[in-house]
């Protein structure tokens, strides 16, 4: 099976007027903090597509929502649920007043654990963080497509980077 770790800020959600969203499914009602980005979102669904993926959460919004609840925002967003089968371990705690070089690391180290555990054919992780630094010692840098996000702002946008990724795996 070929995985995408995905990230939510950056890659799905940059530059956009941040504007509470409300997702209504009738008595299944919650708020997102901003919109996404409907352009990263069709990105992501022709890369999945062209890929045969699945979508493992790797995203701080796995500590705020269930697993339900982002089937249910990617659904909103036009991006098909049963593409979402999983979150990364939750194997270390952040708190809120972590370094962006340790939020790096932890990030890196539940995607590898992640990998290890569950041996997928071919994966990714596409995070505005810089994760290959940690994926570089672990022969793993050419599974890291950095993007543009809070952390990053010239690294450049999903929607034109759809043809490096499907080619990342195709190689």
């Amino acid at each position: 099976m070929n995985i995408i770790f995905i990230d939510i800020d950056g890659p799905l959600s940059f530059n956009q007027p941040r504007v509470e969203v409300i997702i209504d499914e009738g008595s299944f009602q919650f708020k997102i903090p901003y919109s996404w980005n409907i352009e990263y979102c069709k990105a992501l669904n022709t890369i999945i597509e062209n890929t045969n993926a699945k979508l493992v959460l790797s995203s701080d919004w796995r500590f705020t929502y269930s697993f339900l609840q982002i089937r249910k925002v990617f659904e909103y967003y036009s991006i098909n649920p049963d593409y979402l089968i999983d979150f990364t371990t939750l194997k270390f705690g952040l708190s809120g007043n972590i370094s962006l070089e340790e939020r790096t690391k932890i990030r890196s180290q539940e995607i590898l654990l992640y990998v290890e555990a569950n041996k997928p054919e071919k994966w990714l992780a596409i995070d505005d963080l810089m994760l290959d630094v940690l994926f570089k010692s672990n022969n793993f840098a050419n599974n890291h497509l950095q993007v543009d996000g809070f952390w990053v702002k010239d690294a450049g946008c999903l929607r034109d980077k759809i043809n490096l990724v499907i080619d990342l795996f195709n190689i």
